[in-house]
């Protein structure tokens, strides 16, 4: 694994593949994780190990290492919903309406649940939604909490209005998903009764 993956080794990791920034493991008892490589200032993640819900992505385990942090995570196998659109499309189909009715339904339980942690996801689209197994949605999950995605913030303690700029567009961040009043520049609020 190089000398960068030996923390990885040292706590029972063996490398199955690895890409950019996406490692792909198993364990001694044969199951596969994704390791993503954090900068050391996102230590504040350490909340998302304690989130257990059916339909996120389980966060494992964080691992230090000397110039880098590992976030050990649950494999989805089944790819994400961004590239079952994709497929159907190319395939000239489309998802029956139990598909996408069981498919929204996961994601509300999903944001529900991380609203009652007082958790933001700020970044939902189809990318953040992985597929468990490989048969249509499978078992839906949320993704990507600790990248970018989510905040932990106590909703009334926000100072600050966030903004969206173009210099924060990228592939996995577009503006066609961010939410409107980001894009007004409004403050996030507690939700109204």
């Amino acid at each position: 694994m190089g000398n960068s993956l030996s923390a990885l080794k040292e706590h029972g990791y063996s490398l199955v593949s690895q890409q950019e920034n996406k490692i792909l493991v198993k364990n001694e008892g044969g199951d596969q994780f994704v390791i993503k490589k954090l900068s050391a200032n996102q230590e504040e993640s350490q909340f998302l190990l304690h989130l257990n819900h059916p339909h996120i992505v389980q966060h494992k385990e964080f691992i230090e290492d000397s110039d880098c942090l590992y976030l050990v995570l649950e494999h989805c196998e089944g790819g994400n919903l961004a590239q079952k659109i994709k497929n159907k499309k190319e395939g000239n189909a489309m998802f029956s309406e139990n598909e996408i009715l069981d498919c929204i339904v996961k994601i509300c339980m999903a944001l529900k649940y991380l609203h009652d942690q007082q958790i933001l996801h700020k970044n939902l689209q189809p990318e953040r939604l992985k597929s468990y197994t490989r048969n249509t949605m499978g078992q839906g999950r949320l993704s990507s909490l600790a990248l970018l995605a989510i905040e932990r913030t106590l909703v009334k303690s926000l100072e600050k209005t966030p903004s969206w700029s173009t210099e924060q567009q990228t592939e996995e961040n577009k503006p066609s998903y961010v939410a409107p009043e980001i894009l007004n520049g409004i403050p996030y609020e507690e939700k109204r009764q």
